[in-house]
């Protein structure tokens, strides 16, 4: 049937003005079944005032049924696949008009194997005779596995190819947040979300700390190519809140000490722009985990672009956005972008990881490789563990941020906080955390922003490796631990090393390229070593070495007054560096002093040469780390050569490649190193 006024392809109404029968909503799908337009697509939609509860539905558990070239308008969900087993091929659906464009929801002891190819979301309605009724879109695709019934566990395996949305999207809905956020959906508020993965159950993967994984509620979804974008109108008004969003919650009504659902996304090469709160949003809540995973250049763009940015009550408008609370959760990326997003390109936010004895790791992980933070108005990237604005109310106890951590079950040490150097690469990530051979420039606020707030010991446990850091406004790396409001104390762990690093023309509004900044008054310990709870030496500390700070102009001032005088120390081979302060070796740095503290101190194992960068003069502004090599020709340093005293832990490649993945560099174990990203 070809419809009146659009001469457009029309499958099915509930209307006979077409001179057939009409029909009536959802149409029920069987297994093995093939619905496919011919040339299209061939448009299927319901004309009620009130959505049907859906256009199609595969609710009795299918196999190898397929649906393609159709354009599904009009319904509380477009396609729906609840209940049984599904096995179920979508290609080439334009999803319009859905409260609900597609749902598979599974519970008990369903699987669904989907995948979802060459689809699009449609803002605007094609031009037809008798159209749907106008309806909010609250979701595009939304993946649930649902324990429903104790021990019989769901689970989900999804694959989304080239998927699209093109704008503008206009009269939003939105839903809450599944699990806890600190987004404004996580306090009330509603969002919508272009991709919805969500799992939830209460039995445990563990039922001893070193017993085999039983399966638990999990949903698996890959996203491969494809552009979303959050199609707001040119005013800036309307499209979607939200690109991407994961989110665990648990159903275990007593203490759970492992996990009990969990969420794995992985996009690859997708682009993700011009959302409104966020392009990626991952949560986790207590006795979950979750991993996101983003590669081969995926880019997150222009979130809240046109729109006004207020942090005040909420961290808002981040290209990615992290959130976890007393449960386990992973954002690992290696060649991606996050750029122009109004907030951050990347954040990071825990208020408080699971406290009662576990062996299994908690705390929000944090791998980035070989990505670029270029122009977001904010910082680069920020890691922030402790309280959360009054606003959203979640409780504040000890957390972790940038790493994880387990609880001790040994007698001796009970309850203590024990940290692992763990492994980055790893299926799920633990230990410290690494940001290495990154990109990051030209944003308004810091390169790098670490901080801890509140009363409780949080943690941000990363390490910076091989990373250009250049022309950022404020400094290039800013640690902070601040005191929360009405707070008399604030007790922060700072293991934060710099290694390899180039932290070049940063500072131009707070006059300084580096900084660590702690209350002026207030009680509390801050500390910027660990040690493990049986004592000995510290494992893990945070130092500065082998790394070019510079100013623009070479004399200004490269330490912020801080950790100039207060908590800076040059690292010597005498002497194991106090959990107070922060070791400085070979670095090349301007001895500006402020006050006359460390700057004077750190020579000869450092030098005051002006950076011989390869290309002479940089340009600020351009987005290019290469500008940043370093002329074999200029002079290097030598004289800082023993590793024993060094508290991080590099893998190989962290050691034996530069920026550029060129493992012809000296290695700093043999004494013949220089310092910065690249060495050529």
């Amino acid at each position: 049937m070809v419809d009146l006024v659009s001469n457009l392809p029309v499958g099915y109404t509930e209307n006979n003005f077409f001179g057939g029968i009409g029909e009536t909503f959802p149409l029920v799908v069987p297994s093995g079944v093939t619905i496919a337009g011919t040339s299209g697509p061939v448009y299927v939609y319901s004309q009620n005032a009130s959505p049907p509860a859906a256009i199609f539905d595969l609710n009795t558990g299918v196999s190898q049924t397929r649906i393609g070239n159709l354009g599904v308008l009009g319904g509380s969900i477009g396609i729906k696949v609840h209940g049984g087993n599904a096995d179920v091929l979508l290609q080439k659906i334009t999803f319009s008009n859905n409260v609900v464009g597609f749902s598979s929801l599974a519970q008990d002891t369903s699987l669904h194997t989907l995948e979802i190819t060459g689809c699009t979301f449609k803002g605007l309605l094609p031009s037809l005779a008798n159209p749907p009724g106008s309806y909010a879109e609250s979701v595009g695709l939304k993946f649930e596995a649902d324990e429903l019934t104790s021990g019989l566990i769901p689970r989900i395996e999804a694959t989304v190819n080239n998927l699209a949305s093109v704008g503008p999207f206009t009269g939003m809905g939105g839903v809450g947040s599944y699990s806890v956020s600190d987004l404004p959906f996580g306090n009330g508020s509603s969002a919508s979300c272009l991709v919805q993965v969500l799992a939830q159950g209460d039995s445990q993967e563990f039922l001893s700390p070193l017993g085999v994984a039983q399966p638990i509620a999990e949903a698996v979804v890959s996203l491969n190519g494809g552009t979303l974008d959050g199609g707001p109108d040119p005013a800036h008004a309307g499209g979607w809140d939200i690109g991407v969003y994961s989110a665990i919650k648990s159903k275990f009504s007593g203490t759970s000490t492992n996990y009990t659902a969990a969420t794995t996304v992985t996009l690859t090469g997708v682009v993700l722009e011009d959302f409104r709160e966020a392009g990626v949003h991952g949560t986790a809540n207590v006795g979950t985990r979750g991993i996101v995973n983003l590669r081969g250049q995926t880019t997150v763009q222009n979130t809240g672009s046109g729109l006004t940015h207020n942090t005040s009550a909420y961290p808002i408008h981040n290209g990615v956005h992290m959130f976890c609370i007393e449960g386990y959760l992973a954002l690992s990326c290696d060649d991606s972008n996050f750029g122009n997003n109004l907030g951050s390109g990347v954040f990071l936010s825990c208020p408080g990881t699971l406290n009662q004895e576990t062996t299994f790791d908690m705390g929000l992980f944090l791998g980035i490789r070989r990505s670029k933070m270029h122009l977001n108005g904010e910082s680069g990237l920020e890691l922030f563990s402790g309280v959360i604005p009054p606003s959203a109310p979640f409780f504040a106890q000890p957390g972790i941020v940038g790493g994880t951590w387990t609880i001790a079950s040994d007698p001796a040490y009970s309850g203590e906080v024990l940290l692992v150097e763990g492994d980055a690469s790893a299926t799920k990530p633990y230990g410290q955390g690494v940001v290495d051979r990154c990109a990051i420039s030209n944003n308004g606020r810091n390169g790098i922003h670490v901080r801890v707030e509140g009363d409780e010991k949080h943690y941000v446990f990363t390490r910076f490796v091989n990373n250009i850091i250049w022309n950022n406004e404020w400094e290039g790396f800013l640690s902070e631990i601040s005191l929360a409001p009405g707070e008399a104390g604030v007790d922060g762990v700072i293991l934060t090393p710099l290694v390899h690093c180039t932290l070049a023309g940063n500072g131009d509004v707070t006059d300084a390229t580096i900084e660590f900044a702690e209350p002026a008054s207030g009680g509390g310990t801050r500390a910027y070593a660990w040690a493990h709870p049986l004592g000995g030496n510290p494992i893990f500390g945070t130092e500065i070495v082998n790394t070019i700070m510079q100013r623009k102009t070479s004399g200004d001032i490269d330490l912020g007054p801080n950790v100039d005088v207060g908590r800076g120390e040059p690292m010597s081979s005498s002497a194991i560096l106090s959990p107070d302060f922060i070791g400085f070796g070979g670095v090349r740095f301007t001895t500006s002093a402020r006050i006359g503290g460390l700057n004077a101190a750190l020579l000869p194992a450092s030098t005051i040469h002006s950076t011989p960068y390869s290309v002479g003069s940089p340009t600020w502004t351009s987005l290019l780390a290469s500008q940043f090599y370093l002329d074999p020709g200029g002079s290097f340093i030598s004289s800082f050569k023993d590793a024993t005293l060094l508290f991080f832990h590099l893998l190989g490649n962290e050691w034996g490649t530069d920026f550029s993945g060129n493992s012809s560099r000296a290695s700093m174990i043999d004494g013949t190193a220089d310092k910065g990203a690249e060495e050529l």
